[in-house]
């Protein structure tokens, strides 16, 4: 997808691949309230000092056309996308990058929910080629380990279904949605389906909403945080869109907003106001409901919204940087008023650990007037060591436990180019004067981190030594694809993975 090149006193910028430089999703992590992250599509510019100060971080080859960023909850601070090598996650605020494993087939990830309530479960939607009617076969894998290995499919759609998107409630972790749509020639002959699983996704019950929405896609939005039972969805049909909201678990639903633009965004807030960005070929829209999606009346004088976020009462907005002239804007009252809050020229250097990654990019930016020339020599701000949620470098496992059992691991260094060397264990006496357990050495993420995963074994347990240093990523990747964090973004994804897999594009 193409963005239209719109100047407003500055080069027009053309990559190669078409796109214009613009914002895709906002993150303002309430355990962390001087953070604020802009994922864009030509890397993530970040600043944790409240906006004082903006740095710029690069696409690497990991995380190349990344979208659908998301944060992990506390006490981690993992950062994932979904990106052109799979379901890729950081630890370290973008310096280093690795690609998720297990069962989930590599490259084949067009959709990914990061659980809410805690704990590190992770959903990921899988499109491999093919099924019997020629397009992709959908399945959704879970990861309870925060990332690092995906199990086996939790639910494969039937042939001739495509999985649009999966969200499971804040309130009832065990209730999971699933938007479906059956094959049509277009999202406007789709058939539009709901399923629901009470019990963690062992069983799911499929509603068809045809019948009350007539034709079209479903993507999901939200899931209520205190009613598991209400879920705002998007539904598309050719160039139409809608929001729709089902209030008893997909069994009705309604779709009381039908904007003659697109939808760009629909959120809504922690105080009950649902906000539906549109844009109607270049003009901006902002719709507002205070009555819980009864009624929606019109925001005057919007910026032309990409994403959103809260956090604390305020809610953040990913704009147009072109068109309104900054890249994120700030309202404190519900969306009636907004102001700037940064654009790109603001950004002052490269996060420090990529530096010299992104310099070639970095140079090409400044060429095209995204931001001055200083920012690649520029000094950067050190990023928190935030590798592990209880500190940076490593330290000394726990000892073992009854019996003689192992000691824990220690911890390992952070991941990036400052981490420690991972933590030795202590030997545990076993509880009834049996021999101590052997220690463990605690391994680092990477950079300088921790030695081995295993200690020498010996009764008083093993010590790690300390790790080589981080194996860089990659180069920087030039030019991000024009993907936008909008549900249009997510079909585009989708469809250039299917090119590249030889299928047809059967949402």
């Amino acid at each position: 997808m193409a963005l239209a090149a719109v100047g407003l006193g500055r080069v027009a910028i053309a990559r190669a691949d078409g796109a214009f430089p613009d914002a895709q999703t906002i993150l303002v992590p309430g355990a962390h309230p001087e953070e604020i992250i802009l994922a864009t599509n030509f890397g993530v510019i970040l600043s944790e000092d409240g906006g004082a100060t903006w740095q710029w971080s690069c696409e690497v080859v990991a995380n190349a056309y990344g979208i659908l960023y998301q944060q992990s909850p506390p006490p981690r601070r993992r950062l994932y996308a979904v990106a052109g090598a799979g379901v890729v996650f950081s630890d370290d605020l973008t310096c280093t990058w690795s690609v998720a494993g297990g069962a989930l087939p590599i490259s084949s990830a067009v959709d990914l929910f990061v659980e809410r309530s805690g704990g590190d479960r992770v959903f990921a939607v899988a499109s491999e080629c093919c099924d019997a009617t020629g397009g992709g076969t959908f399945s959704v894998h879970t990861s309870n380990d925060g990332r690092t290995t995906f199990g086996p499919a939790l639910y494969t759609a039937p042939s001739g279904t495509s999985i649009t998107g999966i969200e499971s409630a804040l309130s009832d972790p065990a209730t999971i949605y699933l938007t479906l749509s059956q094959v049509g020639a277009s999202t406007a002959t789709a058939t539009p389906l709901l399923a629901r699983s009470g019990d963690g996704g062992g069983r799911f019950e499929v509603h068809d909403l045809s019948g009350q929405l007539g034709s079209g896609q479903l993507r999901i939005v939200s899931v209520d945080r205190s009613d598991p039972r209400r879920v705002l969805l998007l539904r598309t049909a050719g160039t139409a869109d809608a929001l729709v909201i089902t209030r008893d678990g997909g069994a009705t639903a309604t779709a009381p907003v039908q904007p003659s633009g697109r939808i760009k965004i629909i959120f809504e807030t922690s105080a009950g106001s649902i906000l539906v960005a549109t844009d109607d070929g270049g003009l901006p829209s902002l719709l507002r409901s205070q009555d819980h999606g009864q009624t929606f009346q019109a925001v005057f004088n919007p910026p032309h919204v990409r994403g959103l976020a809260e956090r604390d009462g305020k809610v953040y907005a990913a704009t147009d940087n072109a068109r309104d002239g900054h890249a994120i804007a700030v309202s404190s009252d519900q969306g009636t008023t907004w102001s700037a809050l940064m654009d790109y020229g603001q950004v002052r250097s490269i996060v420090p650990c990529l530096k010299v990654s992104c310099q070639d990019a970095c140079v090409t930016e400044a060429f095209l007037g995204l931001w001055p020339a200083s920012v690649c020599a520029a000094d950067g701000v050190p990023l928190p060591n935030i590798g592990d949620p209880t500190g940076g470098r490593g330290g000394g496992g726990a000892e073992g436990g009854s019996n003689g059992a192992a000691g824990a691991a220690g911890l390992g260094g952070r991941a990036g180019e400052e981490g420690g060397a991972g933590g030795g264990a202590l030997a545990g006496q076993g509880a009834d004067g049996s021999a101590a357990g052997a220690g463990i050495g605690g391994a680092g993420e990477a950079g300088a981190g921790g030695g081995p995963a295993h200690g020498s074994g010996s009764p008083s347990g093993g010590c790690a030594t300390a790790g080589s240093a981080a194996l860089d990523v990659g180069a920087p990747v030039g030019c991000a694809l024009a993907l936008v964090l909008t549900f249009a973004g997510r079909s585009a994804v989708r469809a250039v993975r299917a090119a590249r897999r030889r299928c047809r594009d059967r949402r």
